[in-house]
């Protein structure tokens, strides 16, 4: 849906500055492998709007079956809450502002998330910038 891209975006974020595997992928693809590799204390972040929330809470709900750790970054009205261990708000918003709105919240989630592990988010090992002059 709509929160995809914001999804993709989110996990290259971690996986520049945390140095874990992250994916983002379309809810439909969790049941398709994703799935059987949650274990007791495996973090899953679900990306979504109120807009999905109900598509999204079969997928929650078959992580914490599994002790998995199911964290939402969802806007801030969604419903969702009684069935995660954690929840990443963004501001209400219309259906299609999502990308935007929600990605400050997963870059500061990353931005904690590498601090916690050692590492410095403001010099990313092996990443470097491509910069095109006319």
């Amino acid at each position: 849906g709509i929160t995809h891209g914001l999804a993709l975006e989110g996990a290259l974020k971690i996986k520049e500055v945390v140095y874990n595997h992250c994916e983002g992928m379309y809810s439909s693809e969790f049941k398709h492998g994703p799935l059987s590799i949650v274990k007791e204390g495996y973090p899953i972040v679900f990306v979504t709007h109120d807009s999905q929330a109900r598509m999204i809470l079969s997928h929650i709900n078959e992580v914490t079956c599994r002790n998995g750790l199911a964290i939402a970054v969802t806007n801030e009205s969604s419903e969702i809450e009684s069935n995660v261990h954690k929840v990443i708000r963004y501001p209400d918003c219309h259906a299609i502002l999502p990308p935007f709105l929600g990605l400050p919240a997963l870059q500061l989630f990353a931005y904690y998330l590498a601090v916690k592990m050692g590492n410095d988010p403001d010099l990313p090992r092996n990443l470097s910038k491509t910069i095109t002059v006319d």
